[in-house]
């Protein structure tokens, strides 16, 4: 298992930019990522990505440019450079994080009581009243895919910055025999965005990560 932690997650400006940054704890391993995008109506609308990974001495990279006008993305992974059509309301999968945000905050419902005060050490999600599921067009890798995720209960996780409670959501893969699961934690008390995010791979591999700081736009803040 390879444990990643959260250097921070700054939201510079709710119009403009998401940056995000984890560095590994071992191996000089990092990792980075940005989104640029513009808030439309009800719906965020992606103009750039940037993802960089560095291990040693070995560097990978990806970056897509999203053309409305024509409707399509162009992405360089650093080996080759492909185009292909956005669909509408397509978004670039670093920008997920946000959009997952923003669903969660337009369909919260008040909390059963035992929600309120569960176990520390408890693992059980207290459930919601009802699951919550959302969807999202996702450009990536030469293609736009839904992606499903559905919210599944309320749990209390560990931080660097305390006990803090957040919600709980899956990942729902078109096949569960892939092996590959994701699911995240979203605080409320940080406008849902993710405070522990844990990944495994089908080959057994489990990568998790958690929040250390986090930092807030005061425009961000005014607008919870």
């Amino acid at each position: 298992m390879r444990f990643l932690s959260y250097s921070s997650i700054c939201l510079n400006s709710l119009d403009s930019l998401i940056e995000g940054g984890v560095a590994s704890l071992i191996g000089g391993a990092s990792i980075s990522e940005s989104s640029e995008f513009r808030p439309e109506a009800q719906h965020l609308h992606s103009i750039g990505y940037r993802y960089e990974q560095r291990i040693s001495f070995k560097k990978r990279k990806r970056e897509i440019e999203f053309d409305w006008r024509k409707n399509q993305a162009r992405e360089d992974d650093g080996k080759d450079v492909t185009s292909y059509l956005l669909s509408p309301g397509a978004i670039d999968r670093h920008l997920v994080v946000l959009a997952l945000a923003q669903d969660l905050s337009r369909s919260a419902a008040p909390l059963p009581a035992t929600a309120s005060a569960p176990s520390a050490t408890s693992k059980v999600p207290t459930a919601l009243p009802a699951l919550r599921n959302f969807s999202h067009l996702v450009a990536y890798k030469g293609t736009v895919e839904p992606w499903q995720f559905r919210s599944t209960g309320v749990e209390r996780v560990t931080t660097d910055m305390g006990m803090i409670q957040a919600e709980k959501v899956e990942r729902v893969r078109a096949s569960a025999r892939s092996g590959r699961s994701t699911i995240s934690w979203h605080a409320a008390r940080y406008n849902y965005l993710p405070i522990r995010i844990l990944q495994r791979e089908p080959d057994g591999e489990t990568l998790e990560m958690r929040l250390k700081s986090i930092t807030l736009a005061p425009q961000a803040i005014s607008r919870r």
